[in-house]
């Protein structure tokens, strides 16, 4: 079944990245495909970067429907949303013959306080050879030479996908993820460290039974309570 990105917006507050206030965009009032975005392939996982005009999505477009890789476009967020830049491939070095969905950028100092060169982080979801099985987390750096970090705390013999930005205390962050890891479907999961950053060892990784049934619960999204 062929998948498309819709427009979602939702106008979250991001403590984390280091980007300008931009003027709240009035989404359309029903779920609209974006212009130019959208092939015959699967283009899906759509996430805008804070503060900036573009979309990083998962698409098969570039191998004709083999394996999901992560692109990205410049778009104009409107009630009539479209393509203004040429969608190309995000950082290629950093993709594999597997999967990559789910992407996200976030901030390079969410993990680490050694790389201060480029701000920004793609944080993504792969089934690559040599992880722990299955669906992994990682992370990477994209300058001066990109580099993929696993998130091994947070990846386990099942599948673990679709980390959200983390939220929560600056000390304590929280983030929120789906895994399958107690064989019966995807839940959610929440993981809560005491720590700046969460590339190591959280204190906590727990389901949450609230956001979790005996159905699939996948691709979570952390947003500001402001916007309910």
């Amino acid at each position: 079944m062929r998948r498309a990105a819709w427009l979602v917006l939702v106008l979250a507050g991001c403590p984390s990245s280091f980007y300008p206030r931009r003027e709240p965009v009035e989404p359309p009032a029903v779920p609209t495909p974006i212009e130019g975005l959208n092939t015959e392939w699967d283009d899906y996982n759509a996430a805008k970067p804070p503060g900036l005009d573009q979309i990083l999505y998962s698409t098969n477009r570039g191998s004709q429907g083999k394996q999901l890789d992560v692109w990205i476009t410049s778009v104009q967020l409107s009630q009539q949303p479209h393509v203004v830049g040429e969608p190309r491939p995000y950082a290629p070095e950093l993709m594999s013959p597997d999967d990559e969905r789910g992407p996200l950028e976030m901030s390079v100092v969410d993990f680490t306080n050694e790389s201060m060169n480029n701000g920004a982080a793609l944080v993504f979801t792969s089934a690559r050879s040599g992880g722990a099985g299955g669906l992994d987390l990682y992370w990477a750096e994209t300058y001066p030479a990109p580099v993929v970090h696993r998130l091994e705390h947070l990846s386990s013999l099942a599948n673990d996908a679709y980390l959200t930005t983390k939220f929560g205390e600056v000390t304590r962050p929280r983030v929120l993820f789906a895994s399958d890891r107690t064989g019966t479907g995807y839940d959610i999961y929440e993981a809560l460290w005491d720590s700046y950053q969460i590339s190591g060892p959280p204190l906590i990784v727990k389901k949450l039974d609230a956001l979790s049934s005996s159905a699939d619960d996948s691709a979570p999204f952390a947003a500001s309570r402001s916007d309910a």
